[in-house]
């Protein structure tokens, strides 16, 4: 059975992939859409480039969506979206102090950012579009899919996430975004993605925080560390950037001709 919904096609009656539960699934966001809307240019585009210098850089008109949660589940993960929006965006946070590596920022709701974080890894790991095809969580789907399930948003040291403004010329980027990845460092694997100039960096397990000092991921205490670092101080960042001024100015030249 399907059911036209808002005019996006057939949507599926299918079970829902965080309650389990069959429902007519809603067109959900993968990448919530307030994380594109400094990716956007004057045609409603942006690029997206993969970490990978292979691969060819691509353009998209809209925040990649798939059928994937019913309207309940869909509105949970919403909630946290509201809230995260505020904290990137909205200057909902005050500093705390500047330290040599970025900056540490307080007034922020542990449970419900965490929650954010948390549902962001795991929906680019279940996701089945091409843009997510590198985010495997293997063993970790089914734990992270409990927590955001009874909203539990675990300890500091369970799916760590350090946050990295990326600058240019010590601007910050917010039109960047990188196809996440997956890594691994010091025996740990770790997922990675750039979404409007901020590089996210879940680790993968529970454990010793592999960043060191607990202050670098978002804390029970109401803090926050955001490190700052110029692109050309991340290698793959930086790569993926010549990458794409490379096939600008290829791009320039054949129009040229």
């Amino acid at each position: 059975m399907t059911k036209v919904v808002n005019g996006l096609g057939d949507a599926p009656t299918a079970p829902c992939r965080l309650c389990g539960q069959t429902a007519v699934l809603q067109h959900s966001h993968i990448i919530p859409e307030f994380q594109y809307a400094p990716l956007y240019d004057s045609l409603h585009r942006f690029s997206v480039m993969s970490s990978d210098s292979a691969k060819p850089v691509k353009w998209a008109q809209k925040g990649v969506r798939e059928f994937l949660l019913c309207h309940a589940c869909e509105q949970k993960l919403a909630d946290w979206e509201r809230y995260a929006q505020q904290v990137i965006f909205e200057d909902r946070l005050y500093l705390v102090r500047r330290l040599p590596e970025g900056l540490l920022l307080g007034g922020i709701d542990y449970r419900r950012f965490r929650l954010f974080l948390l549902s962001l890894l795991w929906r680019m790991g279940v996701s089945s579009l091409p843009l997510f095809e590198d985010v495997e969580l293997g063993e970790h789907e089914e734990p992270l899919r409990r927590a955001l399930l009874t909203e539990d948003p675990g300890a500091l040291n369970e799916y760590p996430c350090m946050l990295v403004g990326v600058t240019m010329n010590r601007q910050f980027q917010p039109d960047l975004i990188l196809q996440p990845d997956m890594i691994e460092l010091d025996g740990t694997k770790q997922c990675r993605a750039v979404i409007a100039g901020v590089l996210y960096v879940f680790s993968l397990g529970t454990g010793p925080i592999p960043f060191g000092d607990a202050n670098f991921t978002v804390n029970p205490a109401g803090t926050l560390f955001m490190a700052v670092r110029d692109a050309s101080q991340i290698e793959f960042v930086y790569e993926a950037l010549r990458q794409q001024h490379a096939a600008m100015e290829k791009r320039a030249t054949r129009e040229r001709r």
